[in-house]
């Protein structure tokens, strides 16, 4: 079965806004980019991971980065899923469908 997703993308323009932005809106996922000024993508995440709120909200962190330095240290705060730049619309699809509690 083919699943489509209807999406409002909120951006921020860095890990400030978009820590206040968390407050505004109810988010089904979460993606956030690994470099941000102010706070960074695991910066971010990891405060999200504080809020009972986000438990199962699904975190996805972008980034160019392709070290497994990145990728061990998002995988200890729980992101589910780490995307490469530039960002292709059937990788986020593919993860999507793997998160079950998206919904």
């Amino acid at each position: 079965m083919r699943k489509n997703y209807n999406v409002q993308i909120i951006e921020a323009k860095d890990g400030l806004d978009a820590i206040s932005k968390t407050f505004k809106y109810k988010f089904s996922a979460v993606i956030s980019d690994l470099e941000m000024p102010g706070m960074n993508g695991l910066e971010f995440i990891a405060y999200l991971n504080t809020n009972p709120e986000f438990d199962k909200v699904p975190k996805f962190l972008l980034t160019s980065e392709t070290g497994i330095f990145y990728k061990e240290k998002a995988k200890k705060i729980g992101v589910n899923a780490h995307l490469s730049k530039p960002l292709k619309p059937r990788e986020l699809k593919k993860v999507l469908d793997k998160v079950s509690n998206f919904v």
